[in-house]
């Protein structure tokens, strides 16, 4: 970037700099004031307006996926907010390790955003190693939450969660499925299973499309994920619901209750998603760009466009997102330690 030329006697009124002779001496000061300031790395790109160029919106997950399709609405409208181009990047692998990585090590100016899932809490818990640190990055915001159903196969004697539980303490063997050990919704089982005393077993499966034809035949005992991903199901009764983890009932699933109706207000759980950056990215691009996130979630076009999508808009704070984090590092560390839990 070409730097900006410094006008020595712009500060000086017209009329009064055509009575100001310059001496030898002043002349060769500022010419060396002038090539200082070339020479000093930054003073241009100091001055420009943030953002002067696309950002990049790294999402370590493949495309078409929720988190893909759900950063894409959103991050689009901040860029239709910052008058700017949104260039999303799809780094996907090791549980979202290679695009978080990829992130950690970009600069710190503004331009490269992460969009982060419950693993970029878990991950730093369950790796013995990592690439990056969780300081490595700044909060900007949490982005949304997706509300999750415990459902059970028809075939198990079960109709709410109490009943559930009760089987379980009975001494039937009970089983769930997650997408892997150590994803976020087995460890939202692990949390359930510890809570209740029901002793579940984890059956892991590469996803639910694998996992749905034993939990509807009774093989597997209960599922948890998301109310967009069972509500077809549950409406065609190959499914019966027995709590939504949220704190509200969902509007799509209105007659069941929630869990903490069903005595365990500690086990409300969510999938969320937020972005971050790069640690040490200037705290002015970062206050702004949250600004534009919120200004962006508040928008009722695109609300309504994410709940269809079946993620409910929630923006916060940088300071409020970075204690969500914390607290949900807290959470994974309490489930890995109390089952001797390891990375797969």
């Amino acid at each position: 970037m070409t730097p900006q030329r410094l006008d020595l006697m712009a500060a000086v009124p017209h009329g009064i700099a055509e009575q100001l002779p310059l001496t030898r001496r002043q002349v060769l000061a500022g010419a060396a004031l002038l090539a200082g300031a070339t020479a000093w790395p930054g003073i241009g790109q100091a001055q420009d307006a943030w953002p002067s160029r696309p950002i990049r919106v790294v999402v370590p997950y493949p495309a078409g996926g929720n988190t893909d399709l759900t950063a894409r609405e959103i991050m689009g409208e901040v860029g239709r907010i910052l008058n700017q181009s949104i260039i999303v990047d799809n780094k996907a692998g090791a549980n979202g390790i290679i695009g978080t990585e990829a992130v950690a090590k970009s600069p710190a100016d503004g331009y490269t955003v992460l969009v982060a899932i419950g693993a970029f809490t878990i991950n730093p818990v369950l790796q013995k190693s990592l690439p990056y640190k969780v300081d490595d990055f700044e909060p900007v915001g949490l982005t949304g939450r997706v509300n999750l159903v415990l459902a059970a196969s028809p075939v198990l004697p079960a109709r709410s969660f109490a009943e559930l539980v009760a089987l379980g303490r009975s001494g039937m063997k009970l089983s769930y499925d997650s997408s892997g050990i150590g994803s976020a919704l087995h460890l939202v089982g692990e949390r359930i299973s510890l809570a209740t005393g029901i002793g579940a077993l984890h059956v892991p499966y590469k996803g639910i499309a694998q996992s749905l034809p034993d939990i509807i035949s009774g093989r597997v005992s209960f599922t948890i994920n998301t109310v967009a991903a069972l509500g077809p199901y549950i409406r065609e009764g190959r499914l019966r619901p027995l709590a939504v983890l949220s704190k509200n009932r969902s509007a799509e699933l209105p007659g069941v209750a929630t869990i903490a109706e069903a005595g365990y207000p500690t086990l409300e759980s969510y999938a969320w998603q937020g972005l971050l950056v790069p640690a040490d990215t200037p705290q002015a691009v970062v206050t702004r760009l949250a600004s534009a996130v919120a200004t962006a979630l508040s928008r009722q076009a695109l609300r309504d466009k994410l709940v269809r999508m079946g993620t409910d808009p929630v923006s916060s704070s940088p300071a409020e997102f970075a204690a969500f984090l914390r607290d949900d590092q807290a959470k994974v560390r309490e489930v890995v330690r109390a089952t001797n839990l390891k990375a797969d």
